[in-house]
């Protein structure tokens, strides 16, 4: 009974400062992204990947949070503000995730072959272009 009581009351703080959020309180929404920071932290360090940096994996979530502070409502959503402000933070640390891992392959989508033609009309490849010129060990 105490368990459930602790999330009601957690819920019922987080009402209170989103409306004091709305009713422009800065004080308030500092108190929240202070209250959630462990939370974003946690997920920062369960999907943490060693090509990306924990602080901007720090940041990308704590942006997260900060959407889900902006865009959370209540009357529309029959989800707690804790819930909504996990999957907004995670959405937001997957996104990043998923478009590094697309820029590490990038130079290898976009590499040109060495045995395609120069152009359309001509039948000379990119290899008998650069198998004539000097390279940087005769410069």
């Amino acid at each position: 009974m105490g368990w459930h009581r602790v999330k009601t009351d957690n819920q019922a703080l987080d009402m209170q400062l989103l409306s004091a959020i709305r009713r422009g309180d800065p004080e308030a929404k500092e108190k929240l992204v202070t209250k959630y920071i462990p939370m974003v932290k946690h997920i920062v360090s369960s999907h943490y990947a060693s090509f990306l940096d924990f602080e901007d994996l720090m940041q990308e979530g704590l942006i997260g949070l900060l959407s889900a502070i902006e865009e959370y409502r209540p009357e529309c959503y029959e989800v707690k503000f804790s819930s909504f402000a996990y999957i907004c933070i995670i959405r937001k640390i997957y996104n990043v995730i998923k478009h590094s891992n697309s820029n590490k392959h990038k130079a290898l989508n976009s590499a040109l072959s060495l045995h395609s033609f120069v152009n359309n009309d001509e039948t000379r490849t990119v290899f008998d272009q650069v198998k004539g010129s000097t390279g940087p060990e005769d410069l």
